[in-house]
């Protein structure tokens, strides 16, 4: 009997492992008065994988109204498609509240060299509050050699 193939088997990492096999996180805590135009935050995570969200979390928070900043993921220079922060005052008014970017839907595969920036824009300066801007990736290099080691298991 050979291994299981993604064509004929059920048996993924997800469905073998659990779902979120091979999930990295990477975060930036971050003062809102800072933020300006053309800000940014660089990550090379030294493995291949894809980009599979962003978050805001706010830690202490913004009061003064109508602020923003909008961050947008970009891999090697080219935007990610989804995954925009719209970082309001009302979405930062609250501690520990959690803004999720708009969902990852293409464009988000990096390879182990490749850098993930995220930049801001359209900014209208806060005054006061604090935060952590987090991305979440999924390691592919560790699924395939669970895959690989685990009985031919895909990684798809």
């Amino acid at each position: 009997m050979g291994a299981p193939h993604a064509a004929t088997s059920d048996q993924t990492l997800d469905t073998y492992f659990g779902a979120g096999t091979g999930k990295v996180a990477q975060s930036w805590t971050v003062t809102l008065l800072n933020l300006i135009d053309g800000a940014q935050w660089h990550w090379t995570p030294g493995f291949r994988g894809r980009l599979t969200k962003v978050t805001w979390v706010t830690h202490v928070p913004a009061s003064t109204a109508a602020k923003l900043t909008t961050i947008t993921p970009s891999i090697g220079g080219v935007n990610v498609t989804g995954g925009v922060l719209a970082l309001t005052t009302v979405a930062a008014n609250t501690r520990n509240k959690e803004l999720a970017g708009t969902t990852i839907t293409g464009n988000n595969v990096f390879t182990a060299t490749d850098t993930i920036t995220l930049t801001c824009s359209s900014t209208t300066a806060f005054t006061e509050g604090t935060g952590e801007v987090q991305i979440e990736a999924i390691n592919d290099d560790t699924r395939r050699g669970m895959g690989a080691g685990n009985m031919g298991l895909a990684y798809a």
